[in-house]
């Protein structure tokens, strides 16, 4: 019915329906789109979650490589590959370096550092060479100075030529010595007659001859007496001669004042010098001289040798140096600046610096140690004063509360409780108040609880006293122990020997001079950075490589050859083989074998081979090639022409007018079995020579 519901369906009074099959599958088509699309919706929206948003791909296209940028890269490495070395420079270089086998070779050559360091040490050192040359300076100045005193002792050279000038000439003294002997012999003879006259008689000689000497010995007595008188007559003058020189000479007069003279003189020359004691004094004066100057020589060439030994021991120890330059510069490094080192105290300065920084550390312990703990008092006491404080005021807030024995006596002096119920009947209930009052004071009990009482507070400040005092003593420990370990004698002697290794000022100033600063490290470091960006790359030179070797190989293959010589002039066997004494060159000694002295060369790779030989006699020999011992070229000996076995072809030769220029020589080209043994025979004068050469095509 209008306006109203239809309870017809809800009565069962109607029936379904069926749907319709289109329907049915138009829905379910419906629904399987609609379900496909929203998981199509949903993958979209996880793949979007994956995506980049807008603005970061903005900023990563930002932090990536413009094209302009990636140009201007590619322009300075083209720069860079254009600067590089090319492949005939590197070669170049390559060649001019030495290979590895001439390095080893050179090092062995040299001393290693124990020898050296051996050879310093048997050296004499600077200290030695000084002193050394102090004691031969000293000894120097010593006998320099015992020449002048013996020199001035003796006579000058002017005092002894007026000593001379003043004396009388030889001549003159020998002939006054004549005259002397002459007036002495007359005088002689004289006494003798005088004497004879004074004689026995004949009697009494006859008589006394009879005791005496035989006639013979008087002859021979007198015989000898008569010699020795003429002797004596003939080494004098004769009277003619006598008397003319004794009238050229001066009278008696002069000859006296003369004579007084010459006394003088001689008194004079008696308190001079001899000539004798001048000649030794001025040869002992000559022979130290010259003992001085062969000292001196030798110590000159010994300081010489020394000096130069001592240089190529500073050379070898300056090449040490700058060969371990990175590790001085990393063990100086370590070590303290010019600076501080001068500004460091001595060795004799470090047991005072240490008593000085230990009583300054101790004063700075104790000082710490009295300021702590006269912090922590502080804090204790406010601590105490903030918890006494405390306690007072809750014993004053306690003190306010009524006990129990007056809260009975107040509770009996009030209401009774079954007047007090009635009229607190609509109130709240006494259930109630006991609960509210129970609950107020368990609180308080708690409030109390936590607070601490007197005893608990006097015991936490002892303990906290007790605690302070450990930390105290536990740090004058502390303290002690530091204190002892610092002036240990044993730790300062230790810390002296390592300040005695170190370097001292003087030393690190001349290494530091020595050493290289910043701006040489970073200029060499430059110029290494600008010759390496100078070399080519690894490819390249790989590249290079490749090609130089395809070139060596190729060249290699064009020049594989040998030549021997034949020098001795003699042949071998029957056949008269020439022996091949002397090799000139082999490029492939493992296809060209060839022993000394020996008749055959053996070819082992088969091939085509070029043969080149020459002798060279006065007169032309005849001349053959072998292979395998069967000939095969021949050379006739009336050098016109050669006769070759494969053709039959002639070469004229021809004379020439200064005689044998050319020689028999031969070129031709033979096709080699494999193992093929070369060899030539020679038919002519002795005493010729020649050579071979083989050449692989």
């Amino acid at each position: 019915m209008p306006g109203g519901l239809d309870f017809d369906f809800m009565d069962g009074s109607s029936q379904w329906q069926p749907v319709p099959e289109i329907v049915r599958l138009t829905f379910k088509a419906l629904h399987d789109v609609v379900r496909a699309q929203g998981d199509q919706i949903k993958n979209l929206e996880k793949s979007l979650q994956q995506k980049v948003g807008k603005g970061e791909h903005a900023s990563a296209l930002a932090e990536k490589v413009n094209v302009s940028e990636l140009t201007h890269t590619f322009e300075e490495l083209s720069r860079v590959i254009d600067a590089k070395a090319d492949a005939q420079d590197v070669q170049e270089a390559l060649d001019r370096k030495a290979s590895r086998p001439e390095v080893t070779a050179a090092l062995k050559l040299k001393a290693d550092v124990s020898e050296v360091q051996r050879c310093l040490d048997e050296k004499v050192n600077v200290d030695e060479l000084q002193l050394a040359m102090d004691g031969v300076d000293e000894r120097s100045k010593e006998l320099d100075k015992a020449w002048r005193e013996r020199l001035s002792t003796k006579v000058s050279a002017e005092d002894m030529e007026e000593a001379l000038a003043t004396r009388v000439p030889i001549a003159i003294l020998s002939e006054s010595v004549d005259g002397s002997l002459a007036n002495l012999g007359k005088e002689l003879r004289t006494e003798m007659n005088e004497a004879l006259e004074k004689k026995a008689s004949k009697q009494s000689v006859s008589l006394a001859l009879k005791v005496k000497a035989s006639k013979e010995e008087v002859d021979e007595q007198v015989q000898q007496l008569k010699e020795q008188l003429e002797s004596m007559i003939a080494t004098k003058a004769d009277a003619s001669a006598m008397g003319s020189a004794l009238r050229e000479k001066a009278s008696r007069e002069d000859f006296a004042s003369q004579r007084i003279e010459i006394e003088r003189l001689d008194r004079l020359l008696g308190e001079r010098p001899t000539q004798l004691e001048l000649q030794s004094a001025v040869a002992g004066v000559s022979a130290l001289l010259s003992d001085t100057e062969r000292k001196f020589a030798a110590l000159e060439g010994t300081s010489a040798r020394t000096c130069d030994d001592l240089r190529d021991a500073i050379k070898h120890v300056d090449r040490q140096l700058t060969a371990n330059a990175m590790d001085a510069h990393k063990a100086l490094a370590l070590k303290a600046d010019v600076s501080d080192l001068e500004h460091r105290p001595r060795t004799a300065d470090v047991e005072s610096m240490l008593e000085h920084g230990l009583r300054g550390v101790k004063q700075r312990y104790e000082s710490d140690l009295s300021r702590v703990a006269h912090e922590l008092r502080v804090l204790l006491d406010d601590r105490i004063s903030s918890t006494k404080q405390q306690v007072l005021a809750i014993e004053a807030h306690v003190d306010t509360k009524a006990d129990r024995h007056e809260l009975d006596a107040g509770l009996r002096s009030r209401v009774p409780v079954h007047e007090l119920e009635d009229v607190l009947r609509n109130y709240a209930k006494a259930e109630d108040i006991r609960n509210h009052l129970k609950q107020l004071a368990q609180e308080s009990a708690q409030k109390l609880m936590l607070k601490c009482d007197t005893a608990e507070v006097h015991r936490l400040v002892e303990k906290m006293e007790t605690s302070l005092q450990m930390s105290m003593s536990s740090l004058k420990v502390l303290v002690g122990e530091a204190t002892a370990t610092k002036v240990d004698k044993s730790h300062v002697d230790k810390l002296q020997a390592q300040l005695d290794h170190k370097a001292n000022a003087y030393d690190t100033n001349e290494l530091s001079t020595k050493k290289a600063n910043v701006e040489d490290v970073n200029r060499t470091l430059m110029e290494i950075t600008r010759e390496l960006s100078q070399r080519p790359t690894l490819s390249e030179l790989n590249r290079v490589v490749g090609e130089q070797s395809l070139i060596m190989e190729s060249l290699c293959s064009e020049h594989l050859l040998g030549r021997w010589i034949w020098k001795s002039g003699r042949t071998r066997g029957e056949k008269h083989a020439v022996p091949w004494n002397v090799q000139n060159i082999n490029t492939n000694p493992d296809n060209f074998m060839w022993t000394q002295d020996s008749t055959s060369i053996t070819c082992t790779a088969p091939g085509l081979y070029e043969v080149t030989f020459g002798f060279f006699t006065r007169k032309k020999p005849s001349v053959q090639l072998l292979v395998n011992g069967e000939p095969v070229v021949s050379a006739i000996n009336s050098a016109s022409y050669a006769v070759h076995h494969s053709s039959g072809r002639l070469c004229a030769v021809g004379p020439h007018s200064a005689g044998n220029v050319t020689g028999l020589t031969l070129i031709d080209f033979v096709a080699l079995p494999p193992k093929a043994r070369i060899s030539v025979t020679y038919q002519g004068e002795e005493g010729g020579e020649g050579f071979i050469g083989l050449k692989k095509l």
